[in-house]
C-alpha cells in the first residue's frame, strides 16, 4: 500500500518512477511482481514476515500501468507490520485511493514461523484467510469499483509514516521476509469450490517468464527497490531490507522448523456435536483425549479426529439451537518432531439452526422463517451476491400459507450457501414473479453442488 503526501504529487511520482531511475534513499528494499495481471481469483502464499519497528512485509494485488493511477486505483492488500507480534492488516484500495482497512489480531507471531495466507477476490466479495480459515470479508458497495486487472506482488519496505509503521532503527538491518510458495486459482463459479488452480511456484528458481523484480520507489517509501534484494535460495524467495552499503541476503541457510503449537482456529456446533478446527494437523492422542476439552454445562462423551487431521468432532448431549456455549481447548499437540503443545484457548460457539431450515431470502425473519443474511465464512447460511428486493406496495400473493415470504427476494444472486454435513437433502424453492406478466421474460436455471438440477424455468 502506498501512502502519498498528496494526490497530485503521487501521480507525478508514479509516472516519474516508470520513466526515470529512482531517487536514492537511505535503505534498499525489494519487490517481486507477476508479469501478467489477473481479474478475480484466489491468491495464496506461505510466508514468514520480518520483525522490527518501521517496516512491513506484504502479499497483495495491484493494478499498474494506468495513465491516471489515482482515479483507477485497484489494490488488495495483506500487510504485516514488523512492529506488532500479533497483527495482520487487510485492505482494499479503490478509485480515488480510498482505503478500507481492517486489522486482524492473530493468535501467533507472524514473524517467527511460516503461515498460509490467502486472498479471494470475486465480483461479490473480497475475503482474507489465515491457515485455511476465513478471518475477514468485505461485501460493501466499494467492491463494485474493484474490477481492473491486477498483478500479484510481494514486497518489503520501510514506510515514512511513523504513526503507521513505527520508527525504523537502522541497527536492526538487515531483516528478511521469507516466501515458501505462491499459488493462483482462477475464479470459476459453480466448479468445485469455485476456484481452479492455474499455477503454483515453489521458488526453486527465479521464473523470469512469470516474475519481475522491481526497481522503483515512491513518496512514502524510505527505500529503493533493487533486484539484488529479491533473492532465490534454498527453495525460498527472500525479500531483503538493508542499508545501501550492505545489500542482498546475508542470513543463514533456511530450515523451516515447526516451532509453534497449533491454535484453535474456530468451532461450530450442531445437533449433538461440536466441530473443532485447528490451524494445522494435530497429534491423535492429545486431540482425542476428552481432558483436552471443556464445555461448561455440556458433557463431552467422545472426541474423534477427522480424516483431514485438523478437525476434531466432539460428541455431546443435546444442545439448544441458538444458544451460545463456551468451548475451552487445552493441551492438544501438533505432529512436528517437537510435538508443540497448545496452551489454554477458548471461543464462543452458537449452535446452528436445526433442520428443517426455512429461509426468507431477501426478507426478515417471520412466520417460522429465518432472516436473509450475507454469507460470511463462519455463518451457517447466507447469500453471495445480488441485492434484496421487495414486491411493489399492494402486491397480493395467493395460493400459499406464507404470503409475506413471497413479498421479498434477492435479485442477481450468485450463490446461496448453507453449511450442511455430507448427506442427501430435499430443497424446496419458493418462487414468485412480481415484475413480469408475460412468459419468456424471466427464464433461468438452478444449480446445486455444481450440478444443473433445473433448466428453462419460466
Amino acid at each position: 500500500m502506498k501512502k502519498p503526501i498528496g494526490i497530485l504529487f503521487l501521480l507525478a511520482v508514479l509516472l516519474w518512477a516508470t520513466t526515470a531511475p529512482a531517487q536514492l534513499k537511505a535503505y534498499r528494499g525489494a519487490e517481486l511482481r507477476t508479469r501478467t495481471a489477473v481479474t478475480y481469483g484466489r491468491c495464496e502464499v506461505r510466508m514468514k514476515s520480518a520483525a522490527g519497528s518501521g517496516l512491513l512485509a506484504s502479499f497483495f494485488t495491484y493494478h499498474d500501468g494506468s495513465s491516471n493511477p489515482v482515479a483507477n486505483w485497484n489494490e488488495i492488500d495483506l500487510e504485516i507490520l514488523g512492529r506488532y507480534q500479533n497483527q495482520a492488516q487487510f485492505n482494499t484500495i479503490t478509485p480515488g485511493q480510498v482505503n478500507h482497512v481492517f486489522t486482524s489480531v492473530t493468535p501467533f507471531n507472524p514473524h517467527t514461523a511460516f503461515h498460509v495466507y490467502a486472498i479471494e477476490w470475486t465480483p461479490d466479495y473480497v475475503a482474507w484467510f489465515i491457515d485455511g480459515h476465513e478471518v475477514h470479508r468485505q461485501t460493501e458497495a466499494h467492491l463494485a469499483t474493484l474490477t481492473r486487472p491486477q498483478k500479484i506482488m510481494m514486497n518489503i519496505w520501510p514506510p515514512a509514516s511513523v504513526d503507521w509503521a513505527g520508527a525504523l532503527n537502522p541497527a536492526v538491518l538487515p531483516v528478511f521476509a521469507y516466501y515458501d510458495w505462491v499459488k493462483y486459482y482462477a475464479y470459476t463459479p459453480g466448479q468445485g469450490d469455485n476456484f481452479t488452480l492455474q499455477w503454483a511456484d515453489d521458488f526453486a528458481a527465479w521464473d523470469q517468464n512469470r516474475w519481475s523484480k522491481a526497481t522503483h520507489t515512491w513518496d512514502g517509501n524510505n527505500s529503493n527497490f533493487i533486484p539484488e534484494n529479491a533473492v532465490f535460495q534454498d527453495g525460498y524467495l527472500i525479500l531483503c531490507l538493508t542499508s545501501s552499503a550492505q545489500t542482498g541476503y546475508s542470513g543463514r541457510a533456511i530450515i523451516a522448523r515447526d516451532v509453534e503449537p497449533p491454535y484453535l482456529a474456530w468451532a461450530r456446533a450442531f445437533a449433538h456435536r461440536f466441530h473443532v478446527y485447528f490451524s494445522e494437523e494435530v497429534e491423535p492422542a492429545s486431540a482425542e483425549a476428552l481432558a483436552s476439552y471443556n464445555i461448561p454445562g455440556v458433557t463431552v462423551t467422545a472426541a474423534r479426529l477427522l480424516p483431514d487431521n485438523r478437525t476434531v468432532e466432539l460428541v455431546t448431549a443435546g444442545l439448544d439451537p441458538g444458544l451460545t456455549y463456551v468451548l475451552v481447548v487445552n493441551g492438544v499437540k501438533d505432529r512436528s518432531p517437537g510435538a508443540n503443545r497448545m496452551s489454554l484457548q477458548y471461543t464462543n460457539v452458537t449452535v446452528a439452526p436445526a433442520l428443517p431450515l426455512n429461509l426468507n431470502v431477501g426478507g426478515e425473519g417471520q412466520e417460522g422463517f429465518l432472516p436473509d443474511q450475507v454469507w460470511q465464512g463462519r455463518l451457517e447460511y447466507g447469500a453471495v451476491g445480488g441485492a434484496a428486493i421487495a414486491a411493489p406496495a399492494g402486491t397480493q400473493i395467493s395460493g400459499t400459507a406464507h404470503p409475506e415470504v413471497f413479498l421479498s427476494g434477492r435479485e442477481g444472486l450468485t450463490f446461496y450457501q448453507v453449511r450442511l454435513a455430507p448427506g442427501n437433502y430435499q430443497v424446496t424453492l419458493m418462487l414468485a414473479e412480481t415484475v413480469w406478466e408475460a412468459a419468456g421474460r424471466r427464464v433461468f436455471e438452478v444449480w446445486a453442488e455444481g450440478q444443473k438440477v433445473l433448466e428453462h424455468v419460466d
